[in-house]
C-alpha cells in the first residue's frame, strides 16, 4: 500500500502522520504547493489523504475532481 499525505499547511499533518505510524502503515508527505497533478500521478499511491485545511481549499478540490474517481482520499 502506498498512501500519499498531501500536506496542507494545517496542524493535522503532523498528527495523521503519527496515527499512521501507530497503525503500522507508512505515507509519502509532500506539501500541496510543491505538488501538481502530474506528480502525483507519477507517484501513482493506492490511496491518499488530504490534511484538514481551509487555506488550500481550491487545491484540495482540484485533486478530488481529477484523481477521486481514481485513487481512494
Amino acid at each position: 500500500m502506498s498512501i500519499l499525505l498531501v500536506d496542507q499547511e494545517g496542524l493535522g499533518t503532523y498528527h495523521l502522520a503519527q496515527y499512521l505510524e501507530e497503525l503500522e502503515a507508512s505515507a509519502d508527505v509532500y506539501p500541496s504547493n510543491q505538488l501538481t497533478l502530474d506528480d502525483i500521478h507519477t507517484l501513482n499511491p493506492s490511496h491518499m489523504i488530504l490534511s484538514p485545511s481551509i487555506e488550500n481549499l481550491e487545491n484540495a478540490i482540484d485533486i478530488i475532481k481529477q484523481l477521486g474517481p481514481k485513487i481512494p482520499i
